[in-house]
């Protein structure tokens, strides 16, 4: 039988352990709890298995990413639609964004909705030619309800804009 690390259970099957109580306090004395924590791989749903059985936790599905990229030419200034607004009470979810400069000095910004300053900025840049940014938001970024996803291009060339993102309430 092969060697088990920390992060396997006796089945070498990959798990996390959490400790039992109350969010916020600390178990000075070390009596609090260990539980199992697992995730099923077909739902995405996470449980804790306890003395008493399975205990469902967190019933929502890993929801599905979406990837969308173009390639945004500008000899100006210029705003395009990366996904479209989704309705009352949805949310886009960002975990990632990527911007590459093909050619030209652009000033290319990804945004969550369409003020080009403040929290809504996922990513902002003046880039040369095969320059550019990758981000990874951990967690994701939630948008506001209803927004879409634009990017705004400022400056002659042509860069390549990628987004990892979910919809969601």
């Amino acid at each position: 039988m092969a060697t088990m690390d920390a992060r396997q259970d006796r089945n070498r099957a990959f798990s996390l352990i959490g400790v039992g109580g109350t969010v916020g306090t600390a178990d000075a004395l070390g009596t609090a709890d260990i539980v199992q924590i697992g995730v099923n791989q077909t739902t995405g749903a996470m449980y804790v298995q306890d003395l008493s059985g399975t205990i469902q936790i967190n019933p929502d599905p890993v929801p599905t990413m979406l990837l969308f990229g173009t390639q945004g030419t500008a000899g100006g200034s210029f705003f395009a639609t990366l996904s479209a607004a989704s309705g009352a009470g949805t949310k886009h979810f960002i975990s990632g964004v990527d911007v590459i400069v093909e050619s030209g000095t652009a000033d290319v910004r990804v945004l969550a909705g369409s003020a080009i300053q403040g929290t809504g900025v996922l990513t902002a840049g003046k880039y040369v030619p095969s320059g550019g940014i990758s981000k990874v938001y951990i967690p994701a970024f939630e948008t506001g309800t209803n927004s879409e996803l634009i990017y705004h291009f400022v400056g002659p060339g042509t860069a390549f804009i990628h987004v990892s993102y979910w919809k969601g309430a």
